[in-house]
């Protein structure tokens, strides 16, 4: 039974492999090879992404940046706690 499994199996392996082997292009072939994504035009060129404008001119100093963010992380609740404060 495993013998004829295993002969079963490197007859499907073989027969796939030559069936690759019959696509794959020569190493001789002189030609160039032209893929038909290259040849039709798919319209991205002419796409223009949003981007975001940055004021560097800031009211706001670094310190008080810097002390919002020290306020916030002492105050911060995970989602869980939120979620239980709320069936209070």
């Amino acid at each position: 039974m495993n013998a004829t499994k295993l002969i079963a199996a490197l007859t499907v392996f073989a027969a796939t492999a030559s069936a690759f082997a019959a696509d794959a292009p020569q190493a001789a072939s002189t030609k160039p090879v032209l893929l038909a994504s290259a040849a039709t035009d798919t319209g991205y060129a002419n796409v223009s992404f949003p981007s975001a404008l940055v004021k560097k001119d800031s009211a706001r100093s670094r310190a008080e940046v810097k002390a919002e963010a020290i306020e916030a992380a002492r105050t911060h609740q995970s989602t869980l706690l939120q979620q239980l404060a709320s069936f209070k």
